[in-house]
C-alpha cells in the first residue's frame, strides 16, 4: 500500500512529468504523418559519425558523395526534407525544411 500511494503522490505531484522531458516535442496533425520530426534534425550534432546519424534518423538517401564528402537526405511524404553533409565521416553540415 505504501509503494501505491507514493507512486500515486509521484504522478500527482509533477515528480513523474514525461511532457516535461527536454528531447520531446509538442505533437501536431502535421508532425505526427512525419517520419522524420525536428527531433531527428536536433539529434543530428556536429561531429557525430555517418553511422552514427544513420542509427539515430534511418539510412536516408546519398545524394552526393566525393573523395571525402557524403551528403544524406531524408525526406517525408508531406516533401519537407532533412539534409546532412559528412566530411571526412563527421557531419559538418545539416539542414531541414521542416516546419
Amino acid at each position: 500500500m505504501g509503494i501505491l500511494i507514493a507512486i500515486s503522490y509521484g504522478f500527482s505531484s509533477g515528480l513523474i512529468d514525461y511532457q516535461s522531458r527536454s528531447d520531446q516535442l509538442p505533437v501536431t496533425a502535421q508532425s505526427q504523418s512525419r517520419k522524420y520530426t525536428l527531433l531527428h534534425y536536433e539529434r543530428l550534432s556536429e561531429g557525430i559519425s555517418l553511422l552514427e546519424a544513420r542509427i539515430l534518423v534511418n539510412d536516408g538517401i546519398e545524394i552526393k558523395r566525393s573523395t571525402s564528402t557524403v551528403v544524406i537526405r531524408w525526406t517525408n511524404s508531406d516533401g519537407s526534407t532533412i539534409t546532412a553533409t559528412f566530411t571526412n565521416n563527421k557531419l559538418t553540415d545539416k539542414e531541414h525544411t521542416l516546419y
